[in-house]
């Protein structure tokens, strides 16, 4: 196979399908994969990604429940991801840094001095998600300007910044001279697997949640609006997909507010499986306090099910409010509960569904994506294809 040899950075430490990472990491591999000689992975202690021209350069990445030593275990991480890196400067003519990847500082900067093209993806912010997570305490303050810090020098050191919506900000934007900033939304949706679901009387649920149990999305306001949702609409069926740290917060809000027999709380399902459920419920619902382009919500819409999520991130870019979504005006549980009854209640909803539908396989198919994404390339200096 003709053409390049490129660099693909994630910062988990195992790939495999119940990883939230792992259709992002094939997202990414689907469309570089035709256009490349060979596809080098970086990051992950182990991955379940058995492709043709990927080969996955293993990385371990030690663990512990001390605060001081899960930084020092990070940092001699990214010195031997560093090393790596720097090691496939004869291969590799571009390097891309994905999830995780605007703290990874020493590999970016490991892949500036090899000479190789260095493309750090933007999907969120990690200095905002850690400030949103953890309480306000000095200790917390410093982390979080520390990450702050990070987060600015390593996109300072990129060639480019890529953002998958005009509404996701990069920590460089506006600050001396950016990189080259490019919008390059490459989600893509297989609308032959994620498939148009039944009418949304005929559904068996009312409302899904895909995502992690963790406070940046909001998965506790959640909860306290499930309780109100509950006791308003007793028949309600809700079915919150995922875990974290805080599943057992979600699980007591739920019982307090007797709310629990109305949610199932199934944990992570394999990605193969995602289509059956959200043909299964009517609404998506994602609270969040920030996020990228959530690829939950795009599946969503595939499948005729519509998104009630807040205007954070990429968000406002592919909701349409009122037309193929609502956008919460807040997250606060009594605001969520609200939105979920009224949207539930509209006599449009299957409108707003085929709408949804159409603007992803208008926008987001894989044609539509690949088109996207030879524009991209095609502005890639050393990427010869």
């Amino acid at each position: 196979m003709s053409g390049p040899v490129i660099g693909f950075v994630i910062a988990v430490n195992t790939l495999d399908k119940h990883n939230a990472a792992y259709p992002a990491a094939q997202n990414f591999i689907d469309l570089y994969q035709e256009e490349t000689q060979e596809i080098r992975l970086f990051g992950p202690s182990s991955s379940s990604i058995d492709r043709k021209g990927v080969k996955s350069i293993t990385t371990h990445r030690d663990s512990s429940s001390n605060a001081l030593t899960r930084a020092l275990n990070y940092v001699w991480y990214q010195f031997r991801l560093a090393v790596e890196v720097f090691s496939a400067r004869d291969d590799c003519s571009s390097m891309f840094f994905h999830i995780g990847g605007t703290t990874m500082l020493l590999p970016v900067l490991a892949s500036r001095l090899a000479g190789m093209q260095t493309n750090v993806f933007v999907l969120g912010s990690t200095s905002r998600s850690y400030h949103e997570t953890h309480s306000q305490n000095r200790f917390s303050a410093v982390v979080f300007w520390i990450l702050v810090t990070l987060e600015w020098l390593t996109c300072r050191l990129a060639d480019r910044i890529l953002v998958l919506s005009n509404g996701i900000v990069s920590p460089s934007d506006g600050k001396l001279s950016s990189p080259e900033r490019i919008v390059a939304n490459l989600n893509y949706i297989d609308c032959t697997q994620f498939e148009r679901g039944p009418p949304a009387n005929d559904r068996p649920y009312d409302v899904v949640y895909i995502g992690r149990f963790e406070h940046e999305k909001g998965i506790t306001k959640l909860a306290h609006a499930l309780t109100r949702l509950a006791e308003r609409r007793p028949e309600v069926r809700v079915r919150l997909i995922g875990d974290g740290s805080l599943h057992e917060e979600v699980e007591r809000i739920l019982r307090q507010g007797d709310a629990i027999e109305q949610v199932e709380l199934p944990g992570w399902i394999d990605h193969e499986a995602m289509p059956d459920r959200l043909a299964e419920s009517r609404l998506l619902v994602l609270p969040s306090e920030s996020e990228g382009v959530p690829k939950a919500i795009l599946e969503a819409m595939a499948c005729g099910t519509v998104p009630v999520a807040t205007p954070v991130g990429g968000i406002p870019d592919i909701v349409a409010d009122g037309e193929t979504g609502i956008l919460l005006s807040e997250n606060d549980p009594e605001t969520i509960a609200t939105a979920l009854e009224q949207t539930l209640d509209r006599d449009d909803l299957d409108e707003m569904a085929t709408r949804a539908r159409k603007y992803i396989r208008d926008s987001h198919s894989y044609d539509a994506t690949t088109e996207r994404f030879h524009r991209l390339i095609a502005t890639t200096e050393k990427m010869d294809v």
